[in-house]
């Protein structure tokens, strides 16, 4: 098995995660940003906060709001619990689709992976090309986020969530953008200071790494901005 420790939290756990008293397992590839806040909510004390990982806390979550506990995650995501007494299985991919997730289904199976390669060696490698994705691929056109180049294999939209039973198969949205949502401040200063506190918060929140963090430098201003932001909030920490 192959292992992609990220977090300090997460250093040295294997996968499935277990709950030993449910058999509820999860797997799963993520950085949860509000651990804090799910740990607040969990009644979790700061101890054993600081020794939960991110996939452990997500299934501390499920079993404390079921599938309703997506829609309280911030960060990036893909994740499967499947609960062996009810027999179904609970999947989720996170808002912006950072993290894959796709599936196969058919009247004898399901299965899921976090990359296609493996969902094609299920199946032995044989498999029908998608001419409609395709074709819609050569037109440039990108709306579909469902359907993939193969036949039969489909991406989990980002932002949704997939539970599969015995008696049925249901894919929800769990969340969109409000395009009725505004902020109103008195002057472009604040404006500039919010947005300031925000990218501070999202550079700070992809700095909890077990090494030293890299960056990726284009020579605009996107990364610029985020190498300076990182340089302040890790002073000793060397960036390459």
């Amino acid at each position: 098995a192959q292992y992609l420790w990220v977090t300090p939290e997460e250093h040295g756990e294997r996968q499935p995660v277990w709950n030993q008293h449910s058999s509820i397992a999860i797997l799963g590839n993520m950085r949860i940003d509000n651990r804090q806040e799910l740990g607040h909510l969990l009644a979790l004390d700061a101890q054993t906060l600081q020794e939960t990982s991110d996939t452990r806390l997500v299934l501390e979550a499920y079993q404390h709001w079921g599938t309703q506990c997506v829609s309280r995650l911030l960060g990036d995501f893909a994740f499967a619990i499947w609960e062996p007494y009810s027999q179904s299985l609970f999947m989720a991919r996170d808002p912006l689709g950072v993290k894959n997730l796709c599936f196969l289904q058919n009247p004898s199976c399901f299965a899921a992976a976090s990359e296609m390669e493996h969902l094609l060696a299920f199946r032995g490698g044989i498999t029908e090309i998608n001419q409609v994705k395709l074709a819609e691929y050569l037109a440039d056109f990108y709306y579909d986020q469902q359907e993939s180049f193969f036949e039969g294999i489909q991406y989990l939209p980002p932002a949704h969530a997939l539970l599969v039973t015995r008696q049925e198969t249901k894919q929800w949205c769990y969340w969109k953008v409000d395009p009725e949502l505004s902020l109103h401040y008195p002057s472009d200063e604040a404006y500039a200071e919010h947005f300031k506190d925000l990218l501070g918060k999202c550079v700070n929140d992809r700095l909890r790494s077990v090494g030293p963090i890299g960056i990726s430098m284009s020579g605009g201003l996107d990364s610029s901005s985020v190498a300076a932001l990182a340089s302040q909030l890790l002073p000793d920490s060397p960036a390459y």
